[in-house]
């Protein structure tokens, strides 16, 4: 599908631990994605846990990444800005509450009134954090809970957001890369934990509460929603890389410890024959190892990472609004034997993607688990991030523009102010329409949370001894 000159389109990068990649895509006037192109690199060490360590390092990446994107543009089209994918260590959700108390004189409820607390909670000011999104917020009028309170009638109106915050350091120096380094604008920095769960739930799962967990390299991500509102957001900064590094443990260099976790790493202890021996390469040659040895680290560290997430849901206060259980993504996800784990614990699970109702029809399924964080930064992308260089009379003369090759199928905060109660079923609608059913009441607390977060903590004591 060629690209008309002119015509919006969006770049967006993610920043990943283990890969920094990029898509440009268009979005039909349905709202769903068409990508024209798309491309990975790998980090090599300047992205750890998320956040970018080595400035020039990331920037050459990147510059890569924009020249392999841009290809798919007309001649005289350039990317001129990009929405910027975060995921990283010290990323939280904090709750606040802003109110306007209109005094014994009822008022009724406008949109300048919502605005008006929305400003509010965007001021706010932390000493090392910076806000980089604000949550749909949850509104109280006169002491009662109402979904929709544009055109109500009451003396006191209160909204409850999630502050997504990360620490300003961090913040600096994506800007430091893209602003100084490439000349490249920024449209916003977006938290991708919150963009792809907002993309992966049904809507049941975000009515009745869920919590949608991505296994990264360098971090896991808890995004956990309740009556399609964000109840909180945490990054954990461990991931499937440190899995990596305990098996170098077993006199592996990096890049054969990590062969040997994607092609032989197991969670699995029970009945493994502890005279299995597998063949591990290196760089020295083949290696003799212990099936039984591979899968012990693989385990340890792989429950100390779920371990966390059910003691970050319990003590978070969450364990009531995960009553639809958990939904896995990320490549640490796909660690053989981790869904018989969670099972033997009776912890409802599923894997999940980016819903295929959010992308053009023709989008090859495989684009959506292996661009996730990419495809939802589009779908919040609003500004194009495109300018057009005009071209001289003399170059119109003297050239002849050639046809805009056809792209080829896909192979290869923000900073808005908020995500104003997202509609799960509907991937075209951001907003919830008037007049939405009352929700269900508080589900009953799930026993599998407590179950699971004991099971755990005595999993990883045993460990110690």
């Amino acid at each position: 599908m060629s690209v008309t000159p002119n015509e919006p389109l969006y770049a967006v990068i993610n920043l990943g631990t283990a890969y920094i990649s990029g898509m440009l895509a268009r979005k039909h006037p349905n709202g769903r994605i068409y990508p024209l192109a798309q491309h990975r690199m790998p980090s090599s060490g300047c992205i750890r846990q998320g956040c970018v360590h080595n400035i020039d390092n990331a920037a050459c990446i990147i510059d890569s990444i924009i020249e392999v994107l841009s290809s798919s543009l007309p001649e005289q089209g350039r990317i001129n800005s990009v929405y910027v994918g975060l995921d990283c260590r010290s990323m939280a959700s904090q709750p606040y509450t802003t109110q306007i108390d209109f005094g014994a004189q009822e008022q009724i409820i406008t949109q300048e009134h919502l605005d008006e607390l929305r400003r509010q909670a965007f001021a706010v000011q932390f000493p090392s954090l910076e806000v980089l999104h604000l949550s749909a917020p949850s509104y109280i009028l006169d002491g009662k809970r109402e979904a929709n309170p544009r055109g109500v009638r009451c003396r006191r109106l209160e909204a409850t957001y999630q502050l997504i915050t990360v620490r300003k350091s961090i913040v600096s120096n994506v800007r430091q890369v893209f602003d100084e380094s490439l000349s490249l604008g920024i449209s916003g920095i977006v938290p991708t934990p919150l963009t792809e769960a907002m993309l992966t739930l049904t809507n049941e799962e975000a009515i009745l509460g869920s919590a949608f967990v991505n296994i990264g390299a360098g971090t896991t991500s808890l995004a956990i929603f309740h009556n399609r509102l964000l109840s909180a957001l945490y990054v954990l900064p461990m991931g499937g890389g440190n899995v990596t590094r305990d098996l170098m443990s077993l006199k592996l260099i990096e890049s054969d410890a990590e062969r040997l976790k994607l092609s032989r790493g197991s969670m699995r202890l029970e009945g493994v024959d502890k005279e299995e021996r597998v063949v591990g390469t290196s760089s020295t040659g083949e290696r003799i190892l212990k099936q039984i040895d591979i899968n012990r680290l693989v385990a340890a560290r792989m429950n100390e990472i779920l371990g966390n997430v059910f003691h970050v849901i319990e003590i978070s206060g969450n364990e009531d609004r995960v009553a639809s259980g958990l939904v896995l993504s990320g490549g640490g996800s796909r660690i053989d034997h981790l869904t018989e784990a969670l099972a033997s614990m009776e912890v409802p699970m599923r894997f999940g993607h980016i819903r295929a109702d959010f992308v053009d029809e023709s989008v090859n399924p495989s684009l959506l688990r292996e661009y996730s964080a990419e495809l939802s930064l589009v779908h919040f992308a609003t500004e194009d991030s495109l300018i057009y260089e005009p071209v001289s009379l003399e170059d119109l003369f003297e050239s002849v523009q050639p046809e805009p090759k056809p792209s080829s199928a896909p192979t290869s905060v923000v900073e808005s102010d908020e995500d104003e109660g997202y509609n799960f079923d509907e991937g075209n609608e951001k907003e919830v329409e008037e007049g939405t059913k009352p929700q269900p009441r508080r589900p009953k607390r799930p026993a599998w949370v407590r179950k699971a977060s004991i099971f755990f903590q005595k999993f990883n004591a045993n460990d110690e001894d």
